[in-house]
């Protein structure tokens, strides 16, 4: 019985032990996941913006807006990715060039004006499509003869939430390996630890009726608990 209590006792302080564990590491991986999220939101925002940085250079020749028409594939291999999303086009008028290889559909969102140095806070981010987020940016450009023309380029973040979600993975694996590992570690220090009082309570449990004058050894209680 008193066996059975002592394993008892043992296997809770153990498992309070690794839940310690598990909530510290998980905890602190949630924080260096959430700084990793943060760092790749202003990666990618910063891609977007560098992207309608260089059309409003390339719109400001005339000879651009030749290559629209006859070369549109240059501006289409600018985007490196099906994901992404690219028009050129006067407000209210049909788009001079729409690049859209995954048919995704394109939200409608406030330019920012022809003389505004864009920022990280001009991106828009939205719900996109399944769950995987869609960044976009859109600015005001003056390309002379064509007058104001807005260039609107996005692209949905798969990469990023596959790379999220393959850090979410591994640090919950992590934290329960971790954790697991503590346990028997725990385990074996506080099953060693009780050892002396274990065999205290079995000397005192020998003591009864019939022999009330013996007396626990002293220093041999204190040997075992030195050990």
């Amino acid at each position: 019985m008193n066996k059975r209590r002592h394993y008892s006792m043992t296997l809770r302080l153990a498992l309070i032990f690794a839940l310690l564990a598990f909530a510290l590491l998980a905890t602190l991986g949630v924080a260096l996941y959430r700084e990793l999220e943060r760092e790749l939101i202003m990666r990618d925002d910063a891609a977007l913006i560098s992207r309608v940085d260089q059309l409003r250079n390339l719109l400001n020749d005339s000879n651009t807006l030749d290559l629209i028409k006859t070369k549109p594939e240059l501006f289409q291999n600018m985007l490196g990715n099906h994901e992404a999303i690219l028009s050129i086009a006067a407000p209210g008028h049909k788009p001079l060039l729409l690049v859209n290889p995954g048919n995704i559909d394109l939200p409608s969102v406030p330019p920012v004006a022809r003389d505004h140095v864009l920022g990280l806070a001009d991106v828009h981010h939205l719900p996109g499509v399944n769950g995987v987020p869609f960044s976009t940016v859109a600015a005001s450009i003056d390309s002379g003869d064509l007058g104001s023309l807005q260039v609107t380029s996005g692209r949905l973040m798969t990469e990023r939430t596959a790379v999220l979600a393959s850090y979410r993975l591994s640090v919950y694996i992590l934290a329960s390996i971790a954790a697991i590992i503590l346990a028997v570690v725990g385990y074996l220090l506080v099953h060693r630890g009780l050892l002396p009082l274990r065999r205290l309570a079995r000397h005192a449990h020998g003591i009864g009726v019939g022999n009330l004058a013996e007396r626990l050894d002293s220093q041999a209680r204190q040997k075992n608990c030195c050990r």
